[in-house]
């Protein structure tokens, strides 16, 4: 067999294990959490996060400190939740909280987003550009 694009895949993965290699993609939860090691903080990042929600309000994702702080610990993090089944991102990188909600209408009160806690899968992007504020049109 003369194959150089062979490409190795798993057919029976471990229980909480899928992807083509077996790869832990997602986690589920109902009440609880995990923990992963700290992002890199940078100046221009973007994180993504796909979910499924059926609860209006809660925390999606959550990176900054976990254990008890002392008055030289830093203290960034970043939170996106649903409040009322719409997002809400919460940052802070040494300047103080910024917080950006969404409540699902435009500057003339229509109506553009549906509530995330639909039990459909929905996908966020958090886009962060240095210190550059957006403005309002």
């Amino acid at each position: 067999m003369n194959n150089k694009y062979c490409a190795f895949r798993c057919i029976n993965c471990p229980e909480g294990f899928n992807g083509p290699r077996c790869q832990m993609t997602h986690h589920t939860f109902w009440e609880g959490y995990s923990l992963y090691a700290p992002l890199a903080q940078c100046e221009d990042s973007t994180t993504s996060i796909e979910f499924v929600a059926k609860n209006p309000n809660g925390l999606i994702f959550y990176n900054g400190p976990v254990e008890d702080l002392t008055i030289d610990s830093p203290t960034d993090y970043i939170a996106l939740s649903l409040v009322n089944g719409y997002p809400e991102l919460q940052i802070d990188h040494g300047s103080g909280v910024m917080t950006l909600t969404l409540d699902g209408r435009d500057q003339n009160g229509q109506r553009f987003l549906q509530k995330l806690d639909d039990g459909r899968w929905h996908h966020v992007d958090i886009t962060r550009r240095g210190r550059v504020r957006l403005k309002k049109t």
